[in-house]
């Protein structure tokens, strides 16, 4: 075996980044890149997408675009996915009230059940709002969600600024896909 073929991840996963405009999926994944933190930003439109390759692993990350207009071209990038981050802003309860419309158009788009996180994004600015949603609140939609799903779907809180909790956040769902890789292989 070449020393090319040793460096091939054995694992290849493909995981979409789903929520509303503007609840930070995009800073979640330039910080989970290593990325500094970016204040101002340009909303993704459509698509991003970007893969992180460590050890046996190579995690095809697609963060895609929470304006209504894009629902259209899901199809395309839902495919073949293998687990979703459902990303909200805890200072945002729309955000949170729309997880249950984007948990099921991965489920529909996809056309299976998928291993699935409930990430609840800026806790950096908790205590800074007075509309934020309670943890008590975002662990009910992580029961709901998973008495919805053949998998658990837990919910951890985040920071893309500060970088709390996003590698946990992606070591979480790397290890349930590998679970999953395990069972069906």
């Amino acid at each position: 075996m070449s020393d090319q073929e040793d460096n091939q991840p054995i694992y290849r996963y493909k995981t979409v980044l789903l929520g509303n405009a503007g609840v930070g999926k995009t800073s979640i994944k330039r910080t989970y890149f290593g990325m500094e933190f970016a204040e101002n930003y340009m909303m993704t439109l459509g698509v991003d997408i970007a893969i992180k390759k460590y050890g046996s692993h190579a995690v095809s990350i697609y963060d895609v675009g929470g304006q209504p207009g894009f629902h259209l071209t899901f199809d395309t990038y839902i495919k073949e996915t293998h687990a979703g981050l459902l990303v909200f802003d805890i200072t945002n309860h729309d955000s949170l009230n729309n997880i249950f419309k984007w948990a099921e158009m991965l489920t529909i788009k996809s056309g299976k059940q998928l291993p699935m996180v409930l990430i609840g994004n800026k806790v950096d600015l908790r205590n800074t709002s007075l509309i934020e949603v309670s943890q008590e609140e975002a662990i009910e939609i992580s029961r709901e969600l998973t008495n919805n799903s053949i998998y658990e779907v837990p919910y951890i809180e985040v920071s893309a600024r500060t970088g709390l909790n996003i590698d946990y956040a992606f070591d979480y769902l790397i290890s349930t896909m590998d679970q999953v890789y395990e069972q069906q292989h």
